[in-house]
Parts: structure tokens; sequence; C-alpha cells
């Protein structure tokens, strides 16, 4: 059996299969601890594997016990700043020290850090690489002569750079009738590449000219990775390479993709996917106050125990409500245990009897309460912000379970391995975890400074699979050191600064070193930086026709140094620059089109199949505002349904401040009890009561993001102002001699405007309505706004639709006039109206005109219902008024007039989400 061993060879490598020679038989490839498991198994010896998380977790326990028994020790403070953390890099250091052949004995000349490892031995027995590679040591040395005489080992180096440990392990195969080769890098093919891979193989400095003619050695020049992965990914295949090196491949398989060819296969590095999230997400979701963006990131998750359908219609319940603690939000959780988002085959049904899916559907019922409880937060805010460790075990447990289940689901059809990949991870997690809470000393409620400071430990980015390599496509290592075949031409991608590698116990300080040197089997620090020198090489000795590096100045938009080979060559090879090409796609690519100018830009913009709009039941005065004013927004969001959704479209903070507001206002001052009114003493005595437990109870109902550590300063401002804002609001209603008759009242009005089943067209819901002396309505409404000129300037130019709808829509409920309506803006705490109200509080203002708005309203709609039916929508914004058919028609056909800039232009909608497509 042929053996292609280094301890490099990780991952995939290049073994110089292809069309012609499609496989080797009786060879494996394999590195450091591929070889020991292999022997492991040729020796019969029986191994539990332990994942890397896990070791940690019984180090940690091992160290807490070490910690316990003798608490002044050297790394005693780094322990409580970090246990899990802490325990985690001795873990690194004791395996590096084990590989060397270190006996855990505490020795007094010995450092204080090696005692803390020696101590902490007692306590650990968990075997990895290094551990096993002993014990395979041991079960060599027992097997009789020849045992390995059918091995054929084969390095890419010679023996003696090897680490001791893996010599050793070597020597002893050797010993046993196993042969081992080295590649030999002496022969000399005479070609350019040849001389300068000879050249870096020795330290001598003497210059070097190069055979202008001979191109087997290529430098490709670009300003940046996005140019060079565009060019290479269009043109690369005309380049024949068999093998491409690049350890940065994700942007190459992107442009691959676009361009609809095989992709090579690549990784996302450090990468976090919202898949892997659910672990640290649903952590997050136990604690209180209840964090709504980890919740609705969860609910997103491309995958979930609930599923994407009733995971995308809570989440967007919560986004629309603000909050999850709501009743909608309860109803729709209340729906999904009733069954409601559950669907059965039909032919399935058929052939149940009433019996049969009574008991089906009393037992899904049953898992989908199960499901409700375990993963999502109690809709009851809890007295206390204690969780209970048993209510978070729970939750791994089930995600857990749930990801491998998942994972064993999809593994059986191809194309899921990316998905496998993160799902066997997330479970994982969550199983290391467990362990980890199972060796804590917790107690019986979760303590969360802890379990943070765990999380920041074991939730780090990983390297998940982005798109597989598909047939056809060029062979790729992410490695010059993935080379284990000759190549005929190569391609070495990303070819900037080379990272350092760590050498054998660098944690060891000098001191340190010097006492233990004697002891270990230290890796002699000259022969491993010539074992890594001599890797970076192997493309130079094993290309054979051509060898191409891809250089760039950028990466990422940042400045890159260049690699230590690339150094070396520039300063010995006298002629580089010949050899140096700066291809340029749009040179090569680029064609000459004929320019085409339209000058003929119009605000009416026809559309087809004008006669698959459907209008609402009903409009609003926001609805209507909307339709007048900017037609085009009223057709994307209300006609067409085009609207934002996800994580992105919750209401930013100063939205949420002014709904917070308002429902609070409504549970403050709306009447109770069944009575018709609220008078000032009552609502008083309600502030006075209920203020702290009302804001509290709105912001989980409708304001969660409140809640995020980001806006907590925002919240306890909401809490000062508000209070401030409802004491000017009570001494504007006593000095007025008013009483509060309804809060959010719906009022609805027959306009004549839309066809339909019911005897109104119109609904409102007016956020207060009182009554004065006399038993006159009147109308507040609130504004949360930072503007102190908007809504003034809505009042004085007679254009607040929304009061003058609310006059009349109350008008005709009450069948008693409304005489006085006004805006009530926070957080400045002061009223605005056309009409009279007494107190220093209140500012009444002229109106520019008495015309009556809503009758032009009226007609308005018509027109603009009208353009839409025919087809044609009117987008005004940046465009001269005189340009705009509406504008042109307004005095004759007594519209509501647009309201125009300094420019004569009609005025943005600064509320639109549809700005880039009126560019």
């Amino acid at each position: 059996m042929k053996i292609l061993f280094s301890p490099e060879y990780s991952g995939h490598v290049f073994i110089g299969l292809n069309e012609q020679h499609p496989e080797l038989m009786d060879t494996m490839v394999c590195d450091n601890m591929g070889l020991v498991a292999m022997l492991e198994l040729r020796l019969g010896i029986h191994v539990d594997d332990i994942s890397g998380n896990n070791r940690t977790v019984l180090y940690y326990k091992a160290m807490s016990e070490y910690m316990k028994r003798n608490p002044d020790n050297a790394l005693a403070a780094s322990f409580r700043l970090s246990s899990l953390g802490t325990a985690e890099q001795a873990l690194r250091w004791r395996d590096n020290l084990v590989l060397d052949k270190w006996q855990a004995n505490k020795d007094d000349d010995a450092s204080g850090r090696l005692n803390v490892l020696a101590g902490t031995e007692e306590f650990f027995n968990s075997p990895g690489m290094s551990d096993r590679l002993k014990d395979v040591l041991l079960y060599i040395n027992r097997v009789e002569d020849g045992f390995f005489k059918d091995f054929d080992v084969e390095l890419p180096c010679e023996l003696a750079m090897l680490h001791p440990a893996i010599r050793e392990l070597l020597t002893a195969l050797q010993s046993h009738g196993a042969r081992i080769s080295s590649k030999d890098f002496q022969g000399f093919r005479g070609n350019n590449l040849s001389h300068i891979a000879h050249m870096l193989n020795s330290s001598s400095d003497v210059k070097l000219t190069l055979n202008k003619d001979d191109r087997s050695f290529q430098i490709y020049k670009f300003a940046d990775e996005k140019t060079a992965n565009e060019y290479l990914a269009l043109k690369g295949d005309e380049l024949q390479a068999d093998v491409w090196i690049n350890n940065a491949n994700k942007t190459m398989d992107n442009w691959l993709r676009m361009m609809g060819k095989p992709t090579m296969g690549s990784s996302m590095a450090e990468a976090a996917p919202q898949l892997i999230q659910l672990f640290v997400l649903g952590i997050d979701m136990l604690k209180e106050p209840l964090n709504i963006q980890s919740l609705i990131s969860w609910l997103y998750s491309p995958m979930q125990p609930f599923g994407t359908f009733f995971g995308g219609i809570l989440a967007e319940t919560v986004i629309g409500e603000g909050g999850y603690r709501n009743d909608k939000c309860r109803k729709v959780v209340e729906d999904y245990i009733s069954g409601k988002f559950t669907y059965h085959d039909k032919e399935e049904e058929e052939k149940l009897s009433e019996e049969a899916k009574a008991k089906r559907d009393k037992n899904e019922k049953k898992e989908r309460q199960l499901l409700v409880n375990t993963y999502l937060p109690s809709f009851d805010v809890p007295s206390d912000n204690k969780i209970d460790c048993t209510r978070l075990m729970t939750y791994l447990n089930s995600i857990s379970g749930w990801a491998r289940s998942r994972a064993h689901f999809l593994s059986e059809k191809s194309g899921n391995e990316g998905w496998c990949s993160q799902l066997e991870s997330l479970a994982q997690m969550c199983d290391t975890f467990v362990l980890l809470l199972e060796s804590s000393d917790m107690g019986e409620y979760v303590d969360f400074k802890q379990v943070e400071s765990w999380i920041s430990t074991l939730y780090k980015g990983e390297s998940f699979m982005q798109y597989a390599a598909q047939r056809g496509s060029r062979e790729l290592i992410d490695s010059p050191s993935k080379m284990a075949s000759d190549s005929g031409r190569t391609v070495w991608m990303n070819f900037v600064g080379g990272d350092v590698p760590t050498l054998d116990c660098a944690f060891l300080y000098p001191t340190e070193r010097a006492k233990v040197k004697d002891s270990l089997m230290l890796w002699d620090e000259r022969k491993e930086l010539d074992f890594h020198h001599q890797m970076q090489l192997l493309p130079f000795f094993m290309t054979e026709e051509q060898l191409i590096l891809v250089v760039t100045d950028y990466v990422g938009g940042e400045p890159v140094p260049k690699h230590p080979i690339m150094v070396r060559l520039e300063s010995q090879v006298e002629n580089l620059n010949d050899f140096i090409t700066e291809p340029n796609l749009y040179q090569e690519e680029t064609e000459k089109v004929k320019l085409v100018r339209n000058n003929n830009i119009q605000s009416l913009i026809p559309f087809d199949h004008a006669d698959l709009l459907k209008w609402p039941q009903h409009l609003s005065p926001t609805t209507i505002s909307t339709l007048v004013e900017y037609p085009f927004d009223y057709l994307m969001e209300r006609m067409l349904n085009i609207v934002s959704t996800g994580p992105s479209s919750i209401k930013d903070v100063k939205t949420t401040m002014g709904t917070v507001a308002h429902a609070v206002i409504e549970n403050l001052f709306a009447p109770r009890d069944g009575k018709s009114c609220s008078r000032v003493d009552e609502i008083e005595q309600r502030i006075n009561n209920e203020f702290e437990e009302q804001v509290r109870k709105q912001i989980e109902s409708c304001g969660a993001i409140l809640y995020l550590p980001e806006n907590r300063l925002d919240a306890e401002l909401l809490k000062e102002q508000l209070r401030r804002c409802l004491g000017i609001l009570l001494e504007i209603i006593r000095d007025n001699r008013l009483t509060v008759t309804g809060c959010e009242q719906m009022v609805k009005k027959d306009m004549g405007l839309l066809k339909n089943d019911k005897d109104w067209d119109m609904v409102g819901y007016i956020d207060m309505t009182l009554e004065d002396a006399n038993h006159h309505p009147v109308v507040f409404d609130f504004k949360w706004t930072s503007s102190k000129s908007y809504y003034r300037d809505l009042l004085t130019a007679n254009r607040s639709i929304q009061l003058e709808l609310y006059r009349t829509m109350l008008s005709a409920e009450k069948r008693d006039s409304v005489e006085r309506t006004a805006y009530f803006l926070m957080p400045e705490g002061h009223l605005y109206s056309k009409e009279h109200f007494d107190g220093i509080h209140c500012t009444q203002l002229q109106a520019e005109n008495n015309t009556n708005i809503v009758e032009q309203l009226r007609q308005s709609f018509f027109y603009r219902k009208k353009q839409l039916d025919e087809g044609r929508v009117e987008v005004g914004e940046a465009f001269p008024v005189s340009m705009l058919d509406y504008f042109n028609d307004t005095a004759d056909k007594n519209l509501f007039p647009l309201s125009t800039d300094d420019t004569g232009a009609e005025k943005e909608n600064i509320f639109s989400n549809y700005k880039l497509f009126k560019q």
C-alpha cells in the first residue's frame, strides 16, 4: 500500500488524477492524524473519538478541580477572568508538550505554568493526537518484524526535516519493513522555472538572468483581488492549468457561478452562518428582557424546528407589532398549536378513518405544544430575570437532536453537504455546552455572565463549505504544501504576504525552554523553518511546463505585503519585469456600443395590465393622502404589496418611541369599566399608580427594540419625556374643562369613493376623542417628532388631511359638529391648533385659507383612480409642477394642491420606501 504522507496533507490534496488516470489503486493520502488513525486500525487499537470542543470542556473540568485544590498558582488569575478560555489555551500547550515527550511531573525548578499543567494532568484523561501517537509507538514496538512490509511511504521532504515525534514514528515503521522515500528535487529541467526553484532552495545571493523566450515562469499582476478573480474566472480556462492554488477561493467561485461555469469548491473562512447561530440566538432568547432581534433572527433562520412557513409568519407579526408579548403574536402561536399551519397530503387523508385522523391530530398538537414550550419565550413576563438551568439544557438537547435528525435526512440527497456540516457543527456545539453545564457548579439558575464567557470561547468562526467542486471544474488546493504529484501547469492565486508559521512550543518563555530542552524532544528551529520553506517551494519543483504566480497590490482595499518568495525574486532575478504581465479584462474584452440617450423623460409612466389592479374595500386618512400626493408609493405598497420584510423592516427607535407613547396614553387615559368618559382626577391617579408598569408592559408588547443594549438609554429617555408630556396633557385637559371619551377610537363614514358591500368606505382611528363642557366633541392627534415646524406648517397651510378627515367623520358619527381639533407634539409637550385652547402649553395658528380640503380630496381621489385604472401613474417628485397633469388640472377640477419646494418642484416624500425606483 502506498501512503502519501505529510503533516500538511489535510483536506483536498493534488495527486494528479485526471480523466486519463481517474483513480490510484491502493493509495492513501494522510496527515499526522490520518496516519495515526490508520495505524490504530491496522494494530487493532480502539480509541473513542472525542471532538476538540468536548476535550476542551473535559480539560476545563480537570483544571477546575486543580484550581480548587491549589488556589494560588500561576494561572489562577487568568482562570478567574476567563475559565474556559484559559483551559482551551492550556490544553493546546499541553498537547504540544506531550508531542515533545513531556512528562507531567511537578518540578520546583520548572515554571509555574508548567506546574499547573502537570497538576491538571492528574484529573485529565482524554487522549489527543499526541497521546494516541505515543500509544501507537508502543504497539509498533511489540509487533513482529516485517509487519509493515507492504507500506510504501512517500514524503515531500527529507525525513530529517520532520518533527522528532513524527520522525520516530516513521523510523519505527521502517524498522518493521516499511519503505520510506522522499521526493527528489535535485533534477534539473533546464528551463527558467527550474533555475528559479534551485535558486530559491539555496542560500546563495547570486543574481539570475532568465531566458526571455522561455515562458515556464510567469507573473500576472493585478490591482486588487477582485480584478484578478474576475479576469481569471473568465479567461482562466485558456491557461489549461492542472492545478490551481488559492487559499481564499470564495470570490473566484462567486464569479464562476455568475458566469455559469463549474465551481472549483470553496469555503467561508471564519464564518458563523445563520444556521449555526441558532445556538447563541436560542440562549439569548432565554434572557430577560427579551431580545427581539435574536427572536426574529432565530425565526428567519433558513432552517429551524418550526419550519420556515410558520417561522416567517410569526417573525412578520413580531416586526409588525414591534414586540412579541402581545395579543396578535399570541394568536399566531395558538393557531400554530391548533394546526392552522399544518397541511396533510390529500391522498393520505382519504386513506385514514376519522378515528385515525383524530388520534393523529391529537398527537401532532401535543408535539407542537412541546415545540412552543421548548423554543419560544413565554408570553408571561417573568417576575425576575432568573432562568432555570434545566430550561437551558432542554433547549440545547432539543436543538442538538433536531440538528442531527435534519442532517441525516438531508444527507440522503447530494448537494446538501454544506447544510449537513453546519447542522453537525450546531449539534456538536450544543452537546459541548450541555457537557459544560453538567461539569460546572452553576447551581439551579443560569449565571449568564459565566455563560457569555463560555460562549465567547466556544462560539467562534469556522470554515464551512460554500460551493462543492463540480464536474468539469478546475482542480483546486488551498496551499502549495498540498501538491503530492507533479503538475504540467500550475496557477498560484493570491500570491501575497505569506503567513508566518507557528513554531513548535512557541508559547514557552526563553527561561522555560532553557529548563526543559534537555527533557523534551523539541523540533529544531532551523529544521522546522526549512520544512515550512520546502513546502512553499513545492509548486516550483513539481511543475513541469509553466508556473503562474498571481500577485495583487491590494486585498480588501488594503495594501498587502509581498510574499517572501516575491521579495527574493525581485532582489535576485535581474530581468524579472520581462516576465510580469498586467492583464486587463476591459482592454481585452470591451466592445464599443452605440450610445442611446433618452431625452424624453416623462412624469406620467404607463404600465400594462391595469385591469388586474384591485382597489381596497376602504381607505384611511393616511392612504388617501399617499394616493393623492404620491400615487407611485400607493401603487407599490397598497396595490402591488411590494414591501420590505425581515429584520430590516423593524421600525426605528424614534418611530417605536412614538408607538409606545401612544399605547401608554391609551391605557392610562381611555375610559374603563364601561364608563363613557375618563375625568382628570381618575386619570391623574392612574398615572401616579400605573405609569411605570404601563411603560414596561407596552415596551414588551410593541417596543421591544428599546430593550436592546444599544437602546437602553433611549428607553430611559422615553420614560422621562413621556412622564413630563402626560403631565402637560393632563394640565391641558384640566384647563379646558375636557373629559376623555375614547382613545384609538374607530370612526367610519361613507365618502362615496369606493363601491363595496358596506355602508362606509373611509375608516380611521382617532388617537383621543374628548368632550368640552358643552358636550361638543374634540379631537387630539398625538405625534412623537423631533420637528417643531412640520405639523405647524400643515395647520397654517390648511393641509392637515388627517385632522380634517377626523373632523368630518366624527361629526357625522356624533351628529354634532367637531369645532376643535389639535396636534399634541411629543416630546415637546405642546398643543397646536387652528382653534383656541386655554393654557400656556397651547398655541393657536392662523390658517392661510379656509378651503374645504375634504371635498378637494374626494375629487383628487377620483382623478388618481382614473389615472391608475387607465394604466398611468404620475411620479411628480423633483419635476417642476408645471410639467404635471395633476397640477395643471388642480384649479379647474378643484383638486387638493401639491406641496412644492423652493425650486417649484413637487416636494419629495421623505417617508417613501421606493426612492430607488424614482431615481
